[in-house]
């Protein structure tokens, strides 16, 4: 059963774009007990060199998502933390419409 305290976050990250950006931000989650429900990472675009991105989702209590924000930030590789509260069905349904979007390319 959910806890009712708990809501998803989505946290986007622009990072530099080098191995173990997202394994850093993974590891900050999992040194604090949080599991994440998604994560996935973007390399460079040709607008933006050498920033990448890094998006995850975790259910977690406001307190909980503002202790990940200060200690994400604190980490070498990340430039910039953005948060979102969302719904777990519409997390779920961007990824779906991501995911069939990848199969039509």
């Amino acid at each position: 059963m959910a806890d009712p305290m708990k809501t998803v976050w989505i946290l986007k990250t622009s990072v530099v774009d080098r191995s173990g950006a997202l394994t850093s931000i993974a590891s900050a989650f999992s040194n604090q007990g949080i599991s994440l429900d998604a994560a996935v990472g973007f390399g460079a675009l040709k607008d933006h060199i050498n920033q990448g991105s890094v998006v995850v989702a975790f259910h977690g209590t406001e307190e909980e998502k503002d202790i990940m924000v200060r200690r994400i930030q604190r980490l070498q590789k990340v430039t910039q933390v953005q948060w979102i509260k969302d719904t777990h069905e519409d997390f779920k349904q961007a990824l779906l419409d991501l995911a069939t979007r990848l199969e039509s390319l």
